[in-house]
């Protein structure tokens, strides 16, 4: 994609990659430096919001998260974005996410190793579904 920088890169199954509900998710990767960032939007918005976090220092992964499938869920945001730093080889990094993107973060902290820090801006936490789905997570 010309004008969105760095590199684009797919996740849809094959070659030993597991995949989503066939959907096509991409993400942005910027940089190379030995700081490493994943940035998650929030609900009205994409990875590009993040562009300001392209520093020398960094590498910065701005995923840009499917929307506007009722059957595609938190569990599968957290999948997919587990699988992104599975696929990357990340042991540490930053998430820094917005809105939707720093509840996704909370709940991601809490299930998943090597986050280093956590930022979340305009969020509000973990919105979940109501009492009952909360508990049978």
């Amino acid at each position: 994609v010309d004008g969105v920088g760095g590199d684009l890169f797919f996740s849809v199954g094959g070659e030993g990659r597991e995949y989503i509900k066939n959907v096509i998710t991409p993400y942005d990767r910027k940089g190379k430096g030995s700081v490493k960032v994943l940035c998650v939007h929030g609900w009205l918005d994409n990875g590009l919001s993040f562009m300001r976090f392209e520093k020398p220092d960094f590498e910065v992964v701005k995923v840009h998260l499917y929307k506007g499938v009722s059957a595609y869920n938190d569990e599968d945001y957290l999948r997919y974005l587990h699988q992104v730093v599975e696929e990357l080889g990340w042991e540490e990094f930053h998430f820094v996410g917005h809105s939707m993107g720093g509840g996704l973060g909370t709940v991601f902290c809490a299930a998943f190793k090597g986050v280093k820090s956590l930022t979340v801006v305009e969020g509000l936490g973990y919105l979940g579904r109501g009492e009952d789905e909360f508990d049978r997570r």
